[in-house]
């Protein structure tokens, strides 16, 4: 737990949390650099019921205006183009697309038949297609995750 300790990064401890451990993995990545000195690594947190997504563009925000000197770069576009948000439950997908900087950044995977899973995982898609593109649609429920694996759909 060292790097949770004394002596963390600035940007780290400016962004995390006390009681999420996605939250505090998204601050670490970006508020130690990691994904600075890295920019094409990608992060998937999945196995998180997305409403952690919100309050950390929320806090990366806030911590980014009040102190730009904390970071390597500015936290949301660091967000962007290194971490993909997991909506197996999302009410509301498009919101977070907009969030996280577009259909790009999204990711959908069932975690049935966990308890916190969806009692119909395949039914989600018709959510998901009443907000977007057939081609858009076709990103989040699966293509996208090809793409950041280097995998072909």
């Amino acid at each position: 737990m060292l790097p949770f300790g004394r002596g963390s990064s600035p940007g780290f401890v400016a962004m995390s949390s006390y009681k999420s451990a996605v939250i505090d993995g998204c601050a670490s990545i970006i508020g130690h650099g990691v994904a600075s000195r890295f920019p094409k690594l990608r992060f998937a947190p999945t196995e998180f019921v997305e409403d952690w997504v919100r309050p950390f563009v929320t806090r990366a925000r806030e911590a980014y205006d009040r102190s730009p000197v904390l970071f390597d770069e500015d936290p949301i576009v660091v967000f962007r183009r290194n971490i993909f948000a997991h909506i197996f439950r999302e009410p509301n997908p498009r919101e977070v697309a907009d969030l996280v900087g577009g259909v790009d950044n999204i990711l959908w995977g069932s975690d049935f038949p966990h308890p916190e899973g969806l009692a119909d995982p395949l039914g989600y898609s018709e959510l998901v297609e009443s907000q977007f593109t057939p081609d858009d649609a076709a990103k989040i429920m699966g293509g996208n995750l090809a793409r950041i694996m280097n995998i072909t759909a």
